[in-house]
């Protein structure tokens, strides 16, 4: 027969697994979570350790399993719910997370990241206004700057462009060395009717944070494409091809780098490359429904082949 642990003695398996996981030694982490459900398989968090350790050896159908599992030994535990919807969300499935992260608000209506969750699948599947009531609904169970971040974004691709300006402010006010912040609130005046100046300020301002960071973590691909972008949108077209190009060096599959690099090109009047770029951000993961609605491609609009990656089709 298993030897049957007790809650504590299984608390501590999973804290080892979960350092097993994070010291990259997966195969350990495997090992230690099979042992933990073995021992206690009425356990919804091991289950969760144990598909997290599924995750990091490249094994998705015994990730998913495993993150199923949970909830049939713990249909009320919310986490599990909410670990269901992360893993589904990472996976490219945002319209299976809309429905984990719905149970999760329904079990824990008062749990701002619960609502913040659903609030980012429902903008990946294009659902704009739901994701922006989301976000609202984070915000007034909990302000935060990840939940205004949010909110502005679903703003600002709803042509909201004023609230935007608002959420960002206020996402930057709460962390005013993050770059992203202020790259973010510096889009969102370019949109704005007579933003034009104070979004060139601002771009420059998030430019030198990440140029920072940077400094810090120079293998930071991402902060490096957000660098291109703000460098772009300066007129700094040289010091721009140069950060994508290194972005793209370090992280060639990452989304990000893409989507700065039609940023970047467009900014330089190279209208193919954009595209391209674009088209390669969309296969990765960049939604649709941004490509349409953000203002930053808006010159791509009446090219061919834009129709097609922003998931429009012809009239008619």
């Amino acid at each position: 027969d298993v030897l049957r642990l007790e809650p504590a003695a299984v608390e501590v398996q999973r804290a080892r697994g979960r350092l097993e996981l994070a010291l990259g030694r997966s195969g350990d982490a495997l090992r230690t979570f099979q042992a933990a459900v073995a021992a206690r398989p009425e356990d919804a968090d091991a289950y969760i350790g144990l598909a997290r350790a599924y995750v990091a050896q490249k094994r998705p159908a015994e990730a998913e399993a495993s993150h199923r599992r949970a909830i049939e030994v713990d249909p009320t535990y919310w986490a599990a719910h909410n670990e269901l919807g992360a893993y589904l969300l990472q996976s490219g499935r945002p319209t299976d997370a809309v429905a984990a992260f719905r149970r999760v608000v329904a079990l824990a209506p008062r749990n701002a990241m619960a609502a913040n969750n659903l609030g980012a699948a429902l903008q990946m599947t294009g659902d704009l206004a739901g994701a922006a009531a989301a976000f609202e609904q984070s915000l007034a169970i909990q302000p935060n700057r990840a939940g205004y971040s949010n909110a502005g974004s679903a703003y600002y691709y709803l042509g909201r462009h004023d609230e935007a300006v608002t959420m960002f402010r206020r996402a930057a006010a709460l962390a005013p060395e993050d770059h992203s912040f202020w790259g973010n609130l510096a889009d969102a005046l370019a949109a704005t009717p007579g933003g034009a100046a104070e979004a060139r300020q601002t771009y420059r301002r998030a430019a030198e944070l990440a140029e920072r960071a940077l400094r810090t973590n120079p293998e930071d691909a991402t902060s490096r494409a957000q660098l291109a972008g703000y460098y772009a949108a300066t007129g700094e077209r040289a010091r721009a091809r140069e950060a994508i190009e290194r972005a793209r060096r370090q992280q060639p599959d990452l989304v990000w780098v893409h989507y700065y690099a039609a940023r970047v090109a467009l900014a330089s009047g190279d209208r193919a490359a954009a595209l391209a770029a674009l088209d390669r951000a969309v296969r990765l993961g960049y939604p649709g429904a941004f490509v349409r609605s953000g203002p930053e491609f808006a010159a791509l609009r009446d090219e061919p082949g834009f129709e097609a990656l922003a998931g429009e089709r012809p009239a008619g």
